[in-house]
């Protein structure tokens, strides 16, 4: 699974998580993500500025 990756002027390789997700797995990761960037973003901030790499070191 990869995580917060942007194009564009300043492209942003994404962030591979280790480990094998379930499906149940992998929506509770997005879902969990998708809080995190409603809870700490900026207006107009991308998804992949939010995030620093220890932000995707714990599984579900």
């Amino acid at each position: 699974m990869q995580l917060g990756w942007k194009l564009g002027r300043h492209p942003r390789l994404a962030i591979e998580l280790e480990g094998i997700f379930s499906d149940d797995d992998a929506l509770a990761i997005v879902n969990r993500r998708a809080e995190f960037y409603k809870e700490n973003s900026k207006h107009g901030e991308r998804f992949a500025e939010v995030f620093k790499l220890s932000d995707f070191k714990t599984r579900v």
